[in-house]
């Protein structure tokens, strides 16, 4: 099985623990970066990882031809393009969620 190779553009505010976790499925590159260097740092990555710090939109994408995952962090999804992102079967992933008093209230199975 290939490991997804993953790029969180915005690690500051991510825990260790959250980085030891996708480190089961993945490589973890951790960057702080501006837009020219994020372009360059999209070659070979399968899944970035970012919050508002950066728009995604078709340039973005086309520095990515690997990618197959964008995981935001955000209820918002105003800084990506989202028609891009499905016209490049990229899948967008959100902390959006119907109800939060809904997925709070389950219980897991015993």
């Amino acid at each position: 099985m290939n490991r997804w190779q993953i790029l969180n553009a915005e690690p500051e505010n991510y825990s260790g623990q959250a980085v030891d976790l996708l480190s089961t499925v993945g490589d973890v590159r951790l960057a702080q970066q501006d837009r020219d260097s994020l372009l360059t740092a999209l070659t070979g990555v399968d899944a970035l990882i970012v919050r508002l710090a950066f728009q995604i939109d078709e340039q973005v994408l086309a520095a990515a031809p690997r990618l197959r995952a964008i995981v935001t962090a955000t209820t918002g999804l105003d800084h990506i393009d989202l028609a891009a992102a499905e016209r490049c079967g990229v899948k967008v992933l959100s902390s959006r969620v119907r109800s939060i008093s809904c997925a709070a209230s389950r219980r897991p199975p015993n």
